[in-house]
């Protein structure tokens, strides 16, 4: 929008979204998620009305939209969408994005109707982009922009550029600020988390057991600029796909984590050994299988990996049980 150099614009989110999580902690990165999906939701749903109003009203968008283009499965297979759900739900089940701000509200009942919320909103915003990429493509169809400006930078971008190039300046504003608050409060949640799990279950328990709640956050704040830095500079110097950087990782995360965690919460045979050794083999497993590019059954690596780490919890959890069957965290 204001046409500065990629890093500079990079260093700049950076540089903010370290410096309110080192001086916050949880409080300042749930106050600026709340509002940054404020200005999310409220981007997109001022882009839509107008993007209508574009095409002069619905029925016309909806008549000039190219019918294979409402297909559900044109250029995805059925296979690929549930492998992508089953791994988008299993990764966010595990999220430290989304477990440090269930686990820092007062009240479980709270937790609830913020999760089910939560739920709803995101299932949500998955429509909005698709429904104005489609009024988008109307437009194109209809003759009420030029396409060759729309797709200047390919389709991934059709859509920006065309509420850069036909929507007043608000509205423009919102939208990419909208875009801009998804990327911050993804990145927030996560340096956080890192931050917490380094200084809480690594430090306190095998660095350092006599360290005080003081001691704790400043390990905290130092691990949330250490991690910072890193993401930083991996965003820096990234020249792939971050799409598919992203959907690896969170296979990756989904894949040794989702088993153990779920099991943790309703299976008090839960074992250490069993989660240790999910954690591992699904983790492993998911890894050989997307570099050697092995097909078992036809089915998606995520799926494979999440029945190893299965096989894997149930029996090291049997090998090795628990010193107490209980739900509850003990303290040793």
């Amino acid at each position: 929008m204001i046409n500065i150099d990629y890093s500079i614009g990079v260093t700049v989110i950076a540089f903010v979204v370290i410096a309110y999580c080192v001086m916050g902690g949880i409080k300042s990165v749930a106050i600026t998620d709340f509002i940054q999906m404020v200005l999310i939701l409220g981007g997109f749903f001022l882009a839509i009305p107008f993007a209508i109003r574009l095409c002069c009203n619905f029925p016309t968008a909806l008549k000039n939209i190219p019918y294979e283009s409402l297909n559900l499965f044109k250029g995805i297979s059925p296979a690929t969408i549930i492998s992508l759900i089953i791994m988008y739900v299993a990764t966010f089940t595990v999220g430290q994005e989304v477990t440090s701000s269930i686990y820092s509200i007062r009240h479980a009942h709270d937790a609830t109707k913020a999760l089910i919320l939560s739920a709803f909103l995101i299932i949500l915003f998955a429509f909005l982009p698709t429904f104005l990429g489609l009024i988008s493509l109307s437009m194109a169809e209809i003759g009420y922009v030029d396409t060759s400006f729309m797709f200047q930078d390919g389709a991934r971008y059709a859509f920006l550029n065309l509420v850069v190039n036909t929507m007043p300046p608000l509205i423009v504003s919102l939208v990419f600020v909208g875009i801009l608050s998804a990327i911050m409060s993804s990145a927030d949640s996560d340096i956080l988390a890192a931050g917490t799990i380094f200084s809480n279950d690594i430090y306190k328990i095998h660095i350092d057991k006599g360290a005080d709640d003081d001691q704790v956050v400043k390990i905290t704040r130092l691990t949330i600029i250490m991690f910072g830095i890193i993401a930083y500079l991996l965003a820096l110097f990234n020249s792939g796909s971050i799409i598919i950087v992203l959907i690896f990782v969170f296979s990756l995360r989904a894949a040794g984590a989702f088993i153990p965690y779920v099991f943790g919460l309703y299976w008090s045979k839960s074992s250490a050994a069993g989660t240790i050794a999910s954690l591992t083999f699904g983790c492993g497993s998911f890894i050989v299988l997307e570099i050697y590019k092995i097909s078992v059954l036809g089915l998606q690596s995520i799926i494979i990996s999440l029945i190893v780490s299965l096989f894997c919890f149930i029996i090291f959890s049997k090998l090795f049980p628990p010193v107490i069957n209980s739900l509850e965290l003990a303290d040793d």
